[in-house]
């Protein structure tokens, strides 16, 4: 009796250890994707194209402040930055390893609504399927709402004809986005880069209250002044 309980207590034991060292590499994983991120993400957006190249999608950090930072960095390089507009082969690369991380979250996250807006940025061809998808993720959260909108012009901006369903709900998105500040100076923005959301964003302001269209044409007016 005392040998089987010794047997017994022996193999306890030894579960035990085998699940602290799991847990111990587990943590040490986890902490290694983090510190990673952290030292990615500490340059600036210029310094990081090149790097952005050779980040392994599956190192994605696990925190959401780590992971909403990565994402953002993505959304906010492909749009804005000059190296990128000017290197379309560093363009392509650096949009598929953005498009590869969202794929990476959107595998553990199905839902993460930020995860779906970047991978609309990241994509060179954007379905009304995609764009629906994003949209019911987060309909009116401001970043997600933002980049969906940044990557209708970045769409647009190709000179690719928008199917009308694709059409449809980007102007959702844009009637959403003018009843805020921050949404209205974006879209006056979109509205001046980009002539061919212009019919789009028009149809959205007509939906939209009096006080709202007034408030959109104000910024419009000083953009072009200030342009």
């Amino acid at each position: 009796m005392k040998r089987r309980d010794k047997k017994s207590h022996s193999y306890i034991t030894a579960c035990s250890i085998t699940i602290c060292f799991l847990v111990l590499v587990a943590a040490g994983a986890g902490f290694l994707r983090e510190y990673r991120a952290a030292v990615f993400l500490r340059g600036s957006y210029t310094e990081t194209l090149l790097d952005m190249r050779q980040f392994d999608p599956e190192s994605a950090p696990q925190t959401a402040r780590s992971l909403r930072e990565l994402l953002m960095h993505c959304a906010y390089v492909i749009p804005r930055n000059a190296a990128l507009r000017l290197n379309e082969s560093l363009q392509q690369e650096v949009s598929a390893r953005c498009a590869a991380i969202a794929r990476a979250v959107l595998a553990r996250s199905p839902a993460s609504a930020r995860a779906r807006a970047m991978a609309l940025i990241a994509t060179p061809q954007i379905s009304a399927g995609d764009y629906r998808l994003a949209q019911a993720a987060a309909p009116f959260e401001p970043w997600p709402l933002g980049t969906r909108l940044l990557a209708a012009e970045r769409l647009a901006a190709t000179g690719a004809d928008l199917p009308d369903a694709l059409t449809r709900a980007i102007g959702e998105d844009a009637a959403n986005g003018l009843r805020s500040i921050w949404g209205r100076e974006l879209l006056a923005g979109i509205w001046l880069r980009e002539e061919s959301l212009r019919d789009v964003i028009l149809a959205a302001a007509e939906t939209r209250p009096p006080e709202e269209q007034r408030a959109f044409l104000q910024i419009l007016r000083s953009g072009a002044s200030d342009g």
